[in-house]
């Protein structure tokens, strides 16, 4: 196939780009950013349906960015995060076998005492982590998840306060900051 066309598509958006006076660029950037964005949560959102379907019957929740997101945050997270039980970690293992990209291993790297695997469902990547003795999430951190409705489904999460002591527990300062902004708005 010819470069000619991806050249003379080139040379006139380059054109576009300078005759556009900065306004315009950065009208064009924002909303090609708005459908990114739109596209990339759309796919999200799928995910989770396709999660929460596979996943019935099975003791999880939610984690991380993507529990904020579930939970009313305006965020875009980069991947799903799923906190389980080490026979949790099996069953999930097994139901999501197709689109496994890392066997399940024991991670005791910075504090994490807990057993891991790795999918790619649709392009994004989601993680498992079977809870053994994590430092930064309590172990009976199941016992308190909450079923968030989301779209048209109830998604089980953990609550934001845990949410927030984990984010505490890692250092993450501007994440925990963010979550306690969230929780102080929504209790006025």
């Amino acid at each position: 196939m010819s470069s000619a066309p991806i050249l003379l598509f080139y040379y006139y958006f380059v054109k576009l780009v300078y005759l556009c006076n900065e306004e315009r660029l950065v009208a064009f950037c924002y909303t090609t950013d708005i459908i990114i964005y739109l596209i990339f949560m759309t796919t999200i959102d799928n995910i989770l349906k396709k999660i929460s379907e596979s996943l019935a019957g099975v003791e999880y929740a939610f984690i991380g960015s993507v529990n904020l997101y579930i939970q009313g945050f305006a965020i875009a997270p980069r991947d799903i995060d799923i906190l389980t039980t080490p026979d949790g970690i099996k069953e999930i293992d097994r139901l999501l076998a197709d689109y496994r990209t890392k066997d399940i291993y024991f991670d005791e790297t910075e504090g994490r005492n807990s057993f891991r695997s790795f999918y790619m469902i649709d392009g994004v990547e989601v993680e498992v982590l079977g809870n053994v003795n994590n430092l930064y999430r309590a172990v009976d951190g199941l016992l308190y998840k909450r079923i968030i409705p989301f779209k048209d489904m109830g998604l089980p999460c953990i609550p934001l306060e845990d949410e927030l002591n984990a984010y505490k527990n890692m250092g993450r300062t501007e994440k925990a900051e963010m979550i306690e902004k969230f929780l102080k708005q929504r209790a006025l």
